[in-house]
């Protein structure tokens, strides 16, 4: 009986052992914040490029300006949901970030939302005609649907 006892006891500490294991969210928050970012950037990328070859009106920049603030604010708020992993990926990705051992990050505002609102400029149409915001309200609109299908 006494046998029986131990490894009842060891049977129940390694069940134990592989149900925390099992249950462990880490590696898909991990997986599910970095296809989070990748996304994120891809759009933020795009919506640099749409900027960068539009005429950069005012509208174009204040568009280009409210897809940024609508990536980082999606971003932010869903990643704010995957614990540790989530929480490192948005210091990751922020203001002046810094990794694990004081070791710079990417900021995200440096590299696509600086480059709009820093331009010098913006151009307004001589013609008084229409203001050309088709490209940048496209990118707008993919952004809004995409958080629809989540």
């Amino acid at each position: 009986m006494a046998a029986g006892a131990i490894i009842s006891g060891a049977i129940a500490g390694v069940t134990t052992g592989i149900q925390l294991f099992l249950n462990r969210k880490r590696g898909q928050q991990k997986l599910t914040a970095s296809a989070i970012a990748d996304e994120t950037e891809r759009l933020m990328q795009q919506n640099l490029e749409a900027w960068q070859s539009s005429n950069k009106t005012a509208a174009d920049r204040a568009q280009a300006l409210a897809n940024f603030d609508a990536l980082w604010n999606k971003f932010v708020y869903d990643l704010s949901t995957l614990g540790k992993p989530g929480s490192q990926g948005i210091t990751d990705r922020a203001r002046e970030p810094q990794l694990g051992d004081n070791l710079p990050g990417i900021d995200w505002f440096k590299l696509y939302r600086d480059p709009i609102e820093n331009e010098p400029g913006p151009k307004m149409p001589s013609d008084g005609g229409s203001i050309p915001i088709m490209p940048l309200a496209l990118i707008g609109i993919g952004i809004a649907f995409a958080s629809l299908y989540e």
